[in-house]
């Protein structure tokens, strides 16, 4: 156990590059799904039941919020309107809670199908969808396609993976002001006037059935993640690493990796917010809950899923992980301060400590490496 825990302790603030397996099948509707042999492992209910917790807490949020859109849009205030934005970061927080389950599974998000995404998809051409600064007459709002479930559902991804009429991100969009307008101008927005001129689009009632539309069809395409045997397999992909302290630090090198390393790397690189291309490096560039999520995700991964997943014939090794992953967390804007982000120079120096824990993990699987044929031929 000693010669373990120095490794454990370096997973809390290190990322390497891992791979995900390929999405399984899982809406309610479709084939069965195969038996891949992961139910033949033993099973932990503790984490059968953070699995389905999680799954559900997710799908329960975004049922709220596609309420919470038509509270607003059928009594259009800033009362209602600030409501929605809130259980829009609470939908989101909470699918970003459940994205470390399948991280730590080595699982793709299950509802992604050739690359195309129709929950979590980012980052978008807001122009696309609305009027942007500089386009006041842009987008579906201001043209004559067709409003309805299946026209958004086609145009999803079809053409440009920019082009996003589906999921948390266009929700987030039409939710949120553009720069500089008020909370009672983005309300007005989305109050049809009495009669609308004859010779005009009525772009405020297109606006308020396009966010209707888009809320309406959350539910159904979260209902994947709480499919009960797409639950199945998630929790059965888990089960089989628990306990397991060579497959829990490889899962967990991955899930920091994708969780840490790569968005503090992108924003060290360009510290004014954008990648080459221009666009965002916000994953949610209005509501700007990145590091806040990022604190709840790690807080998530101390706090619940190690407990679970820790080698029960070690438990001394799940404390010292945890309050390291606690206090990395520490150093991230709070949840009730989500707009914030970390200074440029606090990023650099949370990519020292990564780095400056790489080389003990480095050496141990080299370790392992060399010690392969050894035993290969002892055998």
């Amino acid at each position: 156990m000693k010669s373990f825990l120095p490794v454990l302790l370096s997973l809390s603030l290190l990322a390497i590059v891992a791979g995900c397996s390929r999405p399984p099948e899982s809406r309610s509707d479709a084939r069965p799904i195969p038996d891949n042999g992961l139910a033949r492992h033993p099973t932990h209910p503790a984490v059968t039941t953070l699995a389905e917790n999680q799954s559900a807490g997710f799908c329960e949020q975004a049922n709220a919020l596609q309420q919470s859109i038509n509270a607003f849009l059928d009594s259009p205030t800033t009362a209602t309107l600030r409501a929605a934005r809130e259980q829009w970061r609470e939908t989101h927080a909470r699918y970003a809670k459940l994205q470390v389950g399948y991280l730590l599974a080595g699982l793709a998000m299950p509802q992604i199908h050739d690359d195309r995404d129709p929950i979590d998809a980012h980052p978008m051409l807001p122009g696309y969808l609305d009027q942007v600064p500089g386009y006041p007459r842009s987008g579906l709002v201001y043209s004559e396609v067709p409003m309805t479930p299946e026209f958004l559902r086609s145009e999803h991804q079809s053409t440009d993976f920019y082009y996003l009429t589906l999921g948390l991100h266009p929700l987030e969009f039409m939710l949120w002001d553009s720069k500089g307008q008020s909370d009672r101008q983005r309300v007005a927005l989305f109050t049809p006037p009495a009669r609308p001129a004859d010779d005009q689009v009525d772009a405020r009632r297109r606006r308020v059935d396009l966010l209707r539309l888009i809320a309406r069809a959350l539910p159904r395409d979260s209902a994947d993640l709480c499919a009960p045997g797409q639950v199945q397999v998630l929790a059965a992909a888990l089960n089989e690493m628990a306990g397991n302290p060579e497959a829990l630090q490889r899962a967990l090198l991955a899930t920091l990796e994708h969780l840490v390393r790569q968005p503090l790397s992108a924003w060290k690189a360009h510290p004014e917010g954008e990648d080459g291309n221009g666009m965002p490096l916000w994953h949610s560039p209005r509501a700007r809950t990145d590091f806040a999520e990022m604190n709840i995700q790690l807080t998530g991964l101390a706090q619940q899923w190690l407990p679970v997943l820790a080698p029960s014939s070690e438990p001394d090794l799940t404390k010292p992980l945890a309050t390291a992953l606690d206090r990395f967390a520490g150093q991230l804007p709070s949840p009730g301060n989500s707009k914030a982000q970390p200074a440029p120079e606090n990023i650099a120096d949370l990519l020292e400590q990564l780095k400056s824990l790489q080389a003990p993990l480095s050496r141990n699987d080299r370790d392992q490496t060399t010690s392969a044929p050894a035993n290969s031929a002892a055998q």
